[in-house]
């Protein structure tokens, strides 16, 4: 339960970070700090950063699901940079990493839509944080498919969020101030 609460946190995160407020300025993409920098074969590159220094970028590879291939070369980028993978949710570091095997699927709302979702999270030892969320989004010609409807094309979307220790600690003391949901 805290796995997929961790993983809650982490798109919630993402995501937003993806929305456009006055606080809200697009950059160039070769101003991105070294760990967002888009990977070989990125299209559709966007970049912003937000008051608070947070650093945004979103893109879209070719990249056969699972993924693997990126998730390993996110991963070694990262590692050479200093960051640690985040493997639990605790107040002392609210982030985690979902191992690449474990993507989630889920259905979306409007034309029958599936998504498969993987979210992966690094900190440095100077609690800077670094989080991806990595996206397969196909229509489904029925619900009654069988479940999980696998992706039909090789379109990965990538949301990629750089948190400096200060926008990534302020974060944190949000999370831990924030209520837990009932579980129903």
């Amino acid at each position: 339960m805290r796995h997929a609460a961790g993983l809650l946190l982490i798109a919630l995160l993402i995501s937003s970070a993806c929305r456009r407020s006055p606080s809200y300025f697009a950059v160039p993409i070769s101003s991105l700090p070294g760990s967002l920098a888009p990977l070989d074969g990125a299209k559709g590159v966007t970049a912003h950063v937000q008051q608070d220094t947070t650093v945004h970028v979103r893109y879209v590879l070719v990249a056969s699901y699972p993924a693997e291939g990126v998730v390993h070369t996110l991963a070694n980028r990262l590692s050479s940079l200093g960051y640690v993978p985040q493997e639990s949710l605790s107040v002392e570091s609210p982030l985690l990493s979902t191992p690449p095997s474990e993507w989630r699927s889920f259905g979306l709302s409007g034309p029958p839509r599936v998504a498969h979702q993987l979210v992966l999270a690094w900190r440095d030892n100077r609690s800077t944080v670094v989080a991806y969320e990595l996206r397969y989004i196909s229509p489904v010609s029925r619900l009654a498919e069988p479940w999980p409807v696998a992706p039909a094309s090789g379109e990965l979307e990538l949301d990629g969020v750089f948190l400096p220790a200060p926008a990534a600690q302020a974060w944190a003391r949000s999370v831990r101030a924030t209520p837990p949901v009932p579980a129903h």
